[in-house]
């Protein structure tokens, strides 16, 4: 699974990308920020630096891929989630998080620090001798990390968390964490065998995805101050002929980091919802004011006036059929969908020729398999750009395939 990090503080003008997987982590740059982003190119990758028992064993400075494997890693299974943090805008700490079925894992220098300067720089330098993965806090089935801020907030099937990277310290498990969801207390829309699926984080402003609906920060509130999930006041956002479970969220801002949605001019996000039980999918769009640290309130999101029927509001892409993931970088349309009893592997292209907008139906339905080989393989994990180079890349248990 490949995960991105477009201008992040943690990064000193490097783009960057962490490739996961069954207890081992490649830590991979993409590209340097010269006003724009040059990416790497085919030499660059040639010398690579590989490590066992979790830990890094020498100095890094002129490397484009590092592969980590083993020690911590081995105990946190299958790896599904990444993210580059740091400990404020000015902090002297840069880490890596990740994250997977059997908990979550930091890394970091013997006492805690992390990569040196705060940020990572050209080459991989500020990745020293010494640096190792370690498990950190009482986690399981992390599902996804995100940066925001002083915070790192943690997604489980069951809960969310907010950890503050600026107390205690983090790096040698040290935390200081706010609970601010749990599938325990308040959310009667939620099953005794649902749970959460997947969230944004803004600033103040949170979206969360579960078995049961769409979830935001209720009026008046911020999900970055509060010391409580009472304090959230998590509030139903209607999603008007939608299918039950929302399963992703797809943020879009004019940075390109999902946690400025709501920053600034704000942005949008897509919404897909699906259920492979009726075999049909849907995506709707809404808009996000740029609220900044302001509180929460009615109009903070709004659904995109999608229309087929006068007056009544709709969803801006159906399909007849389940889909997994929906992606877009504005211009092109794909989805994805895992093996599923008779159903092969798909990655799916809505035509150029189809330009996806309101008040046109059925365009989703025309959407055209994109000839791939998978060889036996049977699940996709992510189909994402590389902000490096602007290729696709198609991650699975069948490898990695790129589209260049």
């Amino acid at each position: 699974m490949f995960h991105f990090t477009p201008n992040t503080p943690a990064l000193n003008n490097i783009s960057l990308s962490v490739a996961t997987g069954l207890a081992k982590v490649a830590i991979v740059q993409t590209g340097v920020f010269d006003d724009v982003i040059v990416p790497l190119s085919g030499d660059d990758f040639d010398n690579i630096e590989q490590f066992e028992n979790g830990t890094i064993t020498q100095d890094i400075n002129d490397t484009a891929i590092v592969i980590v494997s083993g020690g911590a890693l081995d105990e946190i299974g299958p790896i599904v989630a990444a993210e580059v943090a740091r400990d404020g805008i000015m902090g002297n700490n840069g880490w890596l998080f990740i994250g997977g079925i059997n908990g979550l894992a930091v890394l970091s220098q013997v006492d805690g620090t992390g990569w040196a300067n705060g940020q990572l720089q050209d080459g991989l330098e500020g990745l020293v001798d010494g640096m190792s993965f370690k498990k950190i806090g009482d986690y399981r089935l992390v599902k996804k990390l995100i940066h925001d801020g002083d915070f790192l907030y943690v997604l489980t099937d069951t809960k969310l968390d907010r950890i503050n990277l600026t107390q205690g310290n983090v790096g040698t498990g040290d935390i200081r964490v706010v609970t601010l969801a749990t599938t325990n207390d308040g959310f009667s829309s939620i099953s005794n065998s649902g749970g959460f699926i997947d969230c944004v984080i803004s600033g103040s402003f949170g979206l969360l995805a579960t078995t049961g609906g769409l979830l935001r920060v209720g009026n008046g509130k911020q999900v970055s101050t509060a010391m409580s999930e009472a304090d959230v006041a998590w509030t139903l956002v209607t999603i008007p002929e939608g299918i039950k479970t929302p399963i992703q969220l797809l943020a879009v801002s004019p940075t390109g980091r999902h946690q400025d949605v709501a920053q600034g001019v704000g942005g949008n996000i897509y919404v897909l919802s699906a259920h492979v039980g009726v075999d049909q999918a849907r995506v709707h769009r809404f808009a996000i004011q740029g609220i900044d640290v302001n509180p929460i309130q009615a109009d903070t999101i709004q659904l995109f006036n999608d229309l087929f029927i006068q007056n009544t509001q709709s969803f801006f892409l159906g399909f007849g059929t389940f889909i997994q993931q929906f992606v877009t970088d504005g211009a092109v349309y794909f989805t994805t969908e895992s093996k599923e009893d008779d159903r092969m592997l798909q990655v799916q292209s809505i035509p150029a020729t189809l330009i996806p907008r309101t008040g046109v139906p059925g365009i989703g339905n025309k959407a055209s398999q994109i000839p791939i080989l998978f060889g036996s393989g049977t699940q996709i994990t992510t189909l994402a750009r590389n902000i490096g180079s602007g290729s696709w890349l198609l991650s699975g248990d069948f490898g990695l395939r790129a589209h260049e």
